[in-house]
C-alpha cells in the first residue's frame, strides 16, 4: 500500500510539472515501443542474416554508445539545459529504430546500432533532468518513480507482444516471419518519431526549466513552496512509519524556498543552513575514487547485460526451439520481479533510515 501511494503521487508530480511532462511522455512511449519488439529483436537479426557473433557486435556497439554518451549528456544538461540533449537522443533513437527496421544486411544493422547507442542516452538525459528538476530531498522518490514507471510500461508492452504476434499470424495472415518481425520493429519507430515531434512542439516548456531545474525562475515551471510541501508530505505520509522524519525535512526546506533560497542552483544560503539530505562537498580524491568505482560498476553491468541479452534469446531459439511468442511470455515473467524491487526502493530506504543508517 505504501509503495503504491508513493509511486502514484510521484507519477502525478512528473506529469503535472510542465518542464518534466513531455520528457516523461517521450520515455513512456519509447519504453512501450521497445518492449513490444523486445522478444523478437534477436529473431529479427537472425532472419536478416546475422550470426551469433554479429549479434554480439551489434550489442557491443550499442553499449559503447551508451557508455561514451552518458558523460556527454550529463555535461550538456548542465551547460545547455535539458531540451537539446533530450531532443538529440530522441531523434537518434527514432532514426536508429527506422534504419534497423528497414535493414536487410549486417552492415545496415551495425549502422543502426550506432544511432541506437546514441539514442540509449535518452533514458540518461530524462532521468538527469528529473533529478535536477526537484529538490534533493525527493531524490529517492524520483529515482524509484522513474524506474517503476518505465518498468510497468515495459511489462505492459511485453505482455501485449504475444497477443500482437498471435494476431498478426492467425488473424492478419502474415505467415512470413521476417515481414512479421518488421511490423513489430515499425511499431517502435512510430512511437519514437511521435516522441521526437512532441518534444519539438513542447520545447518552450522544457526550455523553461532554466538550467534544468524546476525550482528556478521561469513562467509555468516554478515549483512553489506550498506545492512542494504538499507533494512532499503526501509522499512521506505514504511511507508507513516514516511520516514524522519526512515532515521534519519539509519544515527545514520549505521556509528556505519561501525566502528565495533553497536546494536549487540559485540558492544563496550558507552550507551550514542546508538541509541534512544535502551532503557536504567531498575531498577531490574522494570524488575521483567514487567516480572510478561507479564507472567500473557500470562497465561490468553493461558487459553482463549485453552478454545476457545476446545469449538468452539465442539459447532459447537454438537449443529449445522457442518461437518468438513463447519467448515473449518468458521475458514478461522475468520482468515482474525487477519491477517490484524497484517499486519498493523508497520503503526499503525508509527502513534503513529508521534503523539509524
Amino acid at each position: 500500500r505504501a509503495v503504491l501511494a508513493v509511486q502514484s503521487r510521484t507519477l502525478r508530480l512528473f506529469l503535472s510539472t510542465p518542464a518534466t511532462r513531455t520528457p516523461c511522455v517521450v520515455i513512456y512511449v519509447a519504453c512501450l515501443g521497445g518492449s513490444l519488439h523486445h522478444a523478437v529483436t534477436s529473431y529479427f537479426y537472425l532472419k536478416v542474416g546475422a550470426t551469433s557473433v554479429d549479434i554480439g557486435r551489434i550489442g557491443f556497439v550499442q553499449s559503447v554508445g551508451g557508455l561514451v554518451g552518458g558523460p556527454l549528456v550529463g555535461a550538456a544538461l548542465d551547460s545547455v539545459g535539458p531540451w537539446r540533449p533530450i531532443s538529440v537522443t530522441a531523434a537518434a533513437c527514432a532514426g536508429g529504430c527506422l534504419l534497423r527496421g528497414l535493414s536487410s544486411s549486417v552492415p545496415s544493422l551495425l549502422a543502426a546500432a550506432v544511432l541506437l547507442g546514441a539514442g540509449n542516452n535518452l533514458w540518461t538525459a530524462v532521468l538527469g533532468h528529473l533529478v535536477k528538476s526537484f529538490p534533493p530531498g525527493m531524490r529517492s522518490e524520483v529515482l524509484s518513480g522513474f524506474g517503476v514507471q518505465t518498468s510497468v510500461i515495459q511489462l505492459c508492452g511485453r505482455a501485449a507482444f504475444p497477443l500482437v504476434e498471435y494476431g498478426l499470424l492467425n488473424w492478419a495472415g502474415v505467415a512470413d516471419n521476417l515481414l512479421r518481425y518488421r511490423v513489430h520493429m515499425a511499431g517502435c519507430t512510430m512511437f519514437c518519431i511521435y516522441g521526437t515531434i512532441a518534444l519539438f512542439f513542447d520545447r518552450g516548456s522544457v526550455r523553461g526549466a532554466v538550467g534544468g531545474s524546476v525550482g528556478e525562475t521561469g513562467e509555468g515551471t516554478t515549483l512553489t513552496a506550498a506545492r512542494y510541501a504538499h507533494e512532499r508530505s503526501e509522499v512521506a505520509e505514504g511511507n508507513e512509519g516514516g511520516a514524522v522524519e519526512r515532515r521534519g525535512e519539509i519544515e527545514l526546506v520549505a521556509p528556505r524556498i519561501e525566502g528565495g533560497a533553497g536546494p536549487f542552483p540559485n540558492e544563496t544560503s550558507s552550507r551550514a543552513d542546508a538541509p541534512p539530505d544535502i551532503a557536504p562537498s567531498r575531498p577531490k580524491r574522494g570524488r575521483w575514487m567514487a567516480t572510478a568505482t561507479l564507472t567500473s560498476a557500470l562497465l561490468l553491468q553493461s558487459i553482463s547485460t549485453t552478454t545476457l541479452s545476446v545469449l538468452w534469446p539465442l539459447v532459447a531459439h537454438d537449443h529449445f526451439g522457442m518461437r518468438a511468442q513463447t519467448f515473449g511470455i518468458l521475458t514478461f515473467v522475468s520482468s515482474l520481479a525487477s519491477a517490484g524491487a524497484v517499486a519498493s526502493f523508497p520503503t526499503v530506504e525508509r527502513w534503513e533510515m529508521i534503523g539509524g543508517r
